[in-house]
């Protein structure tokens, strides 16, 4: 009703299972595409810009889309992350701290090799890719690494 009254289109809303807190938003994405084809209006790609990262710089989109354009990759955000795969354990059946056996190997990369979490910030793929894997992320997928703290904010995340 907001938005109608500042003078936006709103053509449909989504549907209950796709408004709640935990319908993931590729599947609002997918499905207003479909509903976009039916009305026989397609989209070469789609940037989901989530307002849970309200810090963005518009040359970071800029170069998001950019990197997409000139590649026709997948563009996601990522940070950097300094994981410890010493310092991670589990309880066990009898409630004792374990080491599991899967950050052994995992504690050998991580020293060798940068790791990044996805940010949340900034996604860009094709229509397609999107489609075909219910994802904005696809194989291969270019990173867009974001440094600053700021344009990694998730204000979602506590």
């Amino acid at each position: 009703d907001v938005a109608v009254q500042y003078g936006a289109s709103v053509p449909w809303l989504r549907s209950e299972d796709l408004a709640t807190d935990t319908s993931d938003v590729i599947h609002t994405v997918i499905d207003l595409l479909f509903k976009f084809q039916q009305m026989e209006v397609f989209f070469d790609s789609v940037l989901l810009l989530q307002p849970t990262s309200p810090f963005r710089k518009p040359e970071t989109i800029r170069h998001a889309v950019e990197t997409h354009q000139v590649t026709g990759k997948s563009v996601v955000s990522v940070s950097p992350i300094s994981l410890k795969p010493s310092w991670c354990r589990s309880i066990d059946s009898q409630g004792n701290l374990v080491k599991p056996e899967l950050f052994q190997d995992l504690e050998i990369y991580c020293n060798e090799n940068p790791i990044y979490k996805l940010n949340g910030s900034i996604y860009i793929a094709t229509a397609k890719q999107i489609i075909e894997n219910k994802s904005f992320y696809s194989e291969p997928t270019k990173p867009l690494l974001l440094n600053s703290i700021s344009e990694s904010i998730d204000i979602d995340t506590p």
